[in-house]
């Protein structure tokens, strides 16, 4: 652990015993709403306060380091730096999944003597691992209408590289 992370560290404990009392400024502030009205605003702001300050640390501990998910095991070091594998038992060498169309696009980057291209949007759930892999076909210079959105087509893998596929738009159902 460096320097910087074991001061968010600390930072965070200190940020949950902030948030700690001012949830309970704020339920104390509730309490005492019918007594007074002064007293019931000043709990409730300082607990606000306090609640903000308190989640601020694990937020930036959070985006600076991650949440522990069980993902180091898919995990090296390259040059210090923490590199995370993509899990890729999910794709079927030489084989094909069914994803569903959700959506067609159009390129608006190109210039207007190309004329306008578009892909289809596509998106694969794995229930097993509680994943989606979103997809996207060939250009096409044609709009392949809208009728293909919700209906299923196949998606071809040529090697276990997930970026290595083909979505094969001639296979709607």
């Amino acid at each position: 652990m460096d320097k910087k992370q074991k001061r968010l560290e600390k930072l965070r404990v200190l940020g949950f015993i902030a948030a700690a009392a001012g949830i309970a400024l704020i339920f104390l502030g509730f309490r005492e709403a019918g007594y007074d009205n002064a007293r019931y605003i000043g709990f409730q702001a300082v607990g606000a306060v306090l609640l903000l300050l308190g989640i601020t640390p694990a937020i930036r501990y959070r985006q600076q380091y991650g949440v522990s998910s069980g993902a180091e095991e898919n995990s090296y070091s390259a040059g210090g730096e923490q590199v995370q594998e993509e899990d890729t038992s999910w794709i079927p060498v030489g084989g094909w999944i069914f994803a569903d169309v959700i959506g067609i696009t159009r390129n608006l980057r190109t210039d207007a003597s190309s004329g306008v291209e578009y892909y289809v949007i596509c998106r694969y759930r794995d229930f097993k691992e509680h994943v989606e892999h979103t997809f996207t076909s060939r250009s096409m210079k044609e709009y392949p209408g809208k009728e293909i959105i919700g209906k299923r087509v196949k998606v071809f893998f040529h090697s276990k590289d997930p970026e290595d596929y083909t979505v094969d738009l001639n296979t709607v159902e």
